[in-house]
């Protein structure tokens, strides 16, 4: 079998009652088991590989960048560099048309220290890699330690989970910068805004959907910039 452009399911069974689904998946270079319950894949097998396997675990080496406040700009901007240069897992499971969706970075505009701020990165550039998942606009993760060390718990009371957007201009604050335009490996790059938010609100995200929490926030006058 040649290498496919995108992988390839070689096999999905249903558990009896439809709770779980394993699919099995070729992408050239590794054979893998997936685990999903109902709404995402929950645990990774390997199976086999067809190329001899690197001397490291490959989750992607990513760097963040920093764009300091300025006269034109009240905020910096701090993102990741390198979560692009590896798709994300199970993207294209469960969407038709993951081109889009597969490759992304990571922002957040901030008037706090930017070294403390920066943490978060730790935390969220490899989540999709160790945790068999993928981001995308709309979702919500929560973090994964004590509220009181959370990252950017000084930017809003009470946060210990995050939102992410890649169009946050519906929140309060000035016109967000296009971070549009780049590509990798011929797939666009998606840039998604990292928004603190507390439990209750993620938990809105998740049973009203995340338009019902953009609503909010916005009725809440919250900015789309981290700051105190």
């Amino acid at each position: 079998m040649g290498t496919p452009q995108h992988p390839v399911t070689l096999l999905e069974s249903f558990s009896p009652y439809g709770s779980r689904k394993v699919t099995v998946e070729y992408d050239g270079l590794v054979t893998a088991a997936y685990l999903h319950d109902d709404t995402a894949a929950i645990s990774a097998t390997w199976i086999a590989n067809h190329r001899p396997a690197p001397q490291a675990t490959d989750q992607p080496l990513t760097g963040v960048t920093e764009r300091p406040n300025s006269a034109r700009r009240q905020y910096t901007v701090l993102s990741t560099v390198g979560m692009s240069a590896q798709r994300m897992p199970v993207v294209e499971q469960v969407l038709d048309d993951p081109s889009g969706y597969a490759r992304i970075e990571l922002a957040v505009a901030t008037t706090l220290p930017s070294a403390q701020v920066a943490r978060v990165f730790l935390w969220l550039a490899t989540y999709p890699w160790h945790a068999v998942t993928w981001f995308g606009p709309g979702h919500s993760v929560r973090w994964y330690h004590e509220p009181a060390t959370f990252p950017l718990g000084g930017g809003v009371p009470g946060a210990e989970a995050v939102l992410l957007l890649d169009s946050p201009g519906s929140l309060d604050g000035p016109e967000p910068p296009d971070l549009s335009g780049f590509a990798f490996g011929g797939d666009p790059v998606r840039w998604l805004w990292i928004i603190p938010i507390s439990e209750r609100d993620r938990q809105l995200a998740k049973d009203r959907g995340s338009s019902a929490l953009v609503s909010r926030l916005a009725t809440q006058h919250r900015s789309w910039i981290v700051g105190p």
